[in-house]
């Protein structure tokens, strides 16, 4: 880690730590305690690509008001616990293209 993430974290303060950190670096956060990722390796990029390609192509066909994003995207599950997908279907209206993760979750 960049700069080391000491104590437990609220889901708050771990998005503004983690927006502070190096591009490229990806990190979670379980039970207020942040976990560093591991780079991911070729069969895994290609798997999640497909799923999501597939995914994205029966959405546009039958649920134009939902979007798919591929991995990087953080999702808050509870107070103390963000992950990151590798795919997420999220429907509703569009959201701005800087949001770093919805209000509410997805």
């Amino acid at each position: 880690m960049s700069e080391a993430a000491s104590g437990r974290m609220s889901a708050d303060a771990f998005i503004a730590w983690a927006m502070a950190q190096p591009e490229g670096e990806h990190y979670g956060l379980v039970d207020g305690a942040v976990l560093a990722m591991a780079p991911e390796r070729i069969a895994h990029n290609d798997a999640k690509f497909l799923i999501a390609r597939r995914l994205a192509a029966a959405v546009e066909a039958s649920r134009p008001q939902c979007q798919v994003r591929i991995g990087g995207m953080a999702v808050q599950v509870d107070s103390h616990t963000i992950c990151e997908p590798d795919v997420i279907m999220r429907c509703g209206p569009a959201l701005p293209p800087d949001k770093v993760r919805p209000t509410g979750g997805w």
